[in-house]
């Protein structure tokens, strides 16, 4: 059987010229460095205490769950466990080790891979050319937040006294690690928050349209009758107050950040809906001479949703069909029910979307080849954002589209509501 050993008590071996060794690199250790910094100092420094041919650290992602590398370096011409590599802890080898916090050694990895025939990492290591491993812990507060690897082309390689090397040396490398963690952690919260808002700028701008383009019509038709003054008014006073919300939303950042967003639930009559929402942006359509028109089918009724955001998805849906449609072409909206959900379809005459680009529509900051026939400005998350609020609904949405025949967007939604609303809201 191969030799797979964990050692929880290691001999203080190291020489002093060991230790003259380890001195100058803590210094630079903690003179502040990243994990590369670190993987390439240690390949670089590390020789005359212990063999290698590759060097790698991984962490613990998805609450533990996972082991990613974020370092590697390596002397094959062809590496393969190279970094963003990653596979699951459970039932791994690796899980023993950050169980029991203590290094493992592996000096016949081609041996342990006939015994583990379903280790694809012990595979991935022996395509490098590696045939011993010595895997261990990292700590930080008493926390194991990763591991560390020494692999060397050569069996038999490691010794006890290779792992009390490496556990003078690991408090030192995981306080940079999880300062690394730290950083990438920072960078994402700064990236949401430049998400957020370009969000909000996203659907703003759709909202002052309406704004402006009816304030316009008040200006420019003194004679409009009263009843027709005071939809426009209603109009305008409703697009505003969604303005509000979206800025309340951003405040609370609650906004689309990493979980579904809170839902106001109500029984909206949707075909009064539809056709009460649509009315008010077919004044964008207008601006570009485009067509717009509603098809409500017999049996949609009431329906359990949250009015404003699937006011942001139609709005959102409209306003590309407008932004990529030309002159004089037709955009259709339609609902109909199907089996306890309503489908809704915004259907157009643009260009169409090739067909490399229907995978990646819906991912944040995307954007495709098509240019906008208005010369309108585009963030690439608007349908990303269309995204999680149907999905918060308990939806799904989709895209058919055909290179100089259009495209037609739909989402569906449950009539009753989604099955557990993600805010915990009562409907109203």
């Amino acid at each position: 059987m191969v030799s797979e050993k964990l050692h929880p008590e290691q001999p203080r071996t190291l020489t002093q010229d060991h230790l003259a060794l380890f001195a100058p690199i803590l210094a630079r250790i903690n003179a502040g460095m990243t994990v590369s910094d670190i993987v390439d100092l240690a390949y670089d420094s590390f020789s005359p205490v212990i063999p290698y041919d590759r060097i790698a650290v991984a962490v613990l992602v998805d609450s533990g769950k996972r082991l990613r590398t974020i370092a590697a370096r390596s002397n094959s011409a062809a590496p393969v466990i190279t970094e963003g590599y990653e596979g699951p802890v459970e039932a791994s080898s690796l899980q023993t080790v950050i169980k029991t916090g203590r290094p493992r050694v592996i000096n016949d990895l081609e041996q342990y891979l006939r015994e583990h025939p379903n280790s694809k990492s012990t595979r991935d290591i022996l395509a490098e050319g590696m045939r011993s491993s010595l895997t261990c812990p990292l700590f930080n507060q008493g926390k194991t937040i990763g591991v560390m690897f020494f692999s060397s082309r050569t069996s038999g390689a490691y010794t006890a006294s290779h792992t009390d090397f490496f556990e003078q040396v690991a408090a030192h490398v995981a306080v940079v690690v999880e300062k690394a963690l730290l950083k990438d952690e920072l960078q994402k919260i700064l990236l949401l928050k430049d998400r957020l808002m370009k969000s909000l700028t996203h659907d703003l701008s759709t909202k002052l349209m309406i704004v402006s383009g009816f304030t316009n019509l008040l200006q420019e038709s003194p004679d409009l009758p009263a009843d027709r003054r005071q939809d426009v008014i209603e109009i305008i006073h409703r697009s505003c107050w969604h303005m509000t919300r979206m800025v309340s939303d951003i405040l609370e950042e609650d906004f689309y950040i990493q979980r579904a967003p809170k839902l106001n639930l109500q029984k909206i009559n949707l075909p009064f809906y539809i056709e009460e929402f649509v009315g008010a942006i077919k004044i964008i359509a207008k601006e570009k001479s485009i067509s717009m028109s509603t098809k409500i089918h017999p049996g949609v009724g009431e329906a359990v949703i949250d009015p404003t955001r699937i006011g942001q998805v139609i709005t959102n849906l409209l306003s590309n069909s407008f932004k990529y449609s030309p002159s004089k072409s037709e955009v259709v909206l339609e609902a109909a029910p199907i089996d306890g959900m309503i489908r809704v379809r915004v259907r157009d005459q643009g260009p169409g979307i090739p067909a490399s680009e229907l995978s990646h529509l819906f991912k944040e900051f995307s954007r495709g080849s098509n240019i906008p026939t208005g010369g309108e400005r585009s963030t690439g998350l608007g349908l990303s954002i269309v995204k999680r609020l149907v999905e918060a609904h308990g939806g799904a949405i989709s895209v058919e589209s055909e290179l100089g025949k259009g495209s037609v967007f739909s989402f569906t939604i449950p009539v009753k509501g989604p099955a557990a609303d993600p805010s915990g809201a009562d409907v109203q």
